[in-house]
């Protein structure tokens, strides 16, 4: 299925900028996505989550097209990624890769970017007891300005992120519930059967999730692969 943008106007945020987002690369078709979004002029792609494959899903990391993404964009605009489940740990040549980039690492942390405060919260599906990290968020919540989370998985929203009120909220993980039936996906991962989140904003706004740009083995039905591209203004 081929690749779509779907562009969204997000106003009253205090800055102008356009940010391409991906989610759940997987490691498929690093240049195919970099065109897409080279081709959107963005100020800065934001990766959220599952940018490769790692074990134990593989008997050895994968991460060439993650790296070749990463390379064909980092001379055009600023990058950020922050972890999924699948790039739980990350290797040294794609360590390395990213420093030598300038990709920033938004690992339980936020920085300040030409007006906004990005933010990204790690995955914990490896970690015992699965709670993510309360402190960073805390902290981030506080944080004065506008706060854009990058959480790779929605199903987070509801126990850890409504109640801390971050302006906004984009996470992928559900890959647009694989078919979707009259507006609504069938299955995500960390949801079960017709998941909650999948596709698109949802209160009032405040999460936005991405349907992903992985092609899958199990066809995708009414469910096209997508870049964001987040249109800030003013």
């Amino acid at each position: 299925m081929a690749l779509t943008v779907t562009e969204y106007a997000i106003p009253g945020t205090g800055a102008d900028l356009a940010l391409a987002v991906v989610a759940d690369l997987h490691n498929r078709r690093g240049a195919e996505t970099a065109a897409r979004v080279l081709a959107l002029s963005p100020d800065a792609c934001l990766f959220v989550g599952d940018l490769f494959e790692a074990p134990p899903r593989r008997r050895r990391f994968a991460v060439g097209e993650a790296a070749r993404c990463l390379e064909i964009l980092a001379p055009h605009c600023a990058l950020f990624w922050s972890r999924g489940n699948h790039d739980y740990t990350l290797p040294p040549e794609l360590a390395d890769t990213m420093t030598r980039l300038g990709v920033h690492r938004l690992e339980d942390d936020f920085m300040p970017f030409r007006g906004i405060l990005l933010g990204g919260l790690t995955s914990v599906y490896y970690r015992a007891g699965h709670t993510p990290d309360l402190v960073f968020l805390d902290r981030f919540a506080a944080a004065p300005g506008y706060r854009l989370l990058l959480s790779h998985h929605p199903e987070y929203y509801d126990p850890y992120l409504r109640d801390r009120h971050f302006d906004l909220t984009v996470s992928g993980h559900a890959h647009g519930g694989q078919w979707r039936l009259f507006g609504r996906g069938v299955y995500a991962p960390g949801q079960g059967l017709f998941p909650r989140y999948t596709s698109g904003f949802y209160d009032d706004g405040h999460l936005l999730v991405s349907r992903g740009v992985k092609p899958s083995l199990l066809p995708r039905f009414g469910n096209p692969r997508e870049i964001l591209l987040l249109r800030l203004s003013v």
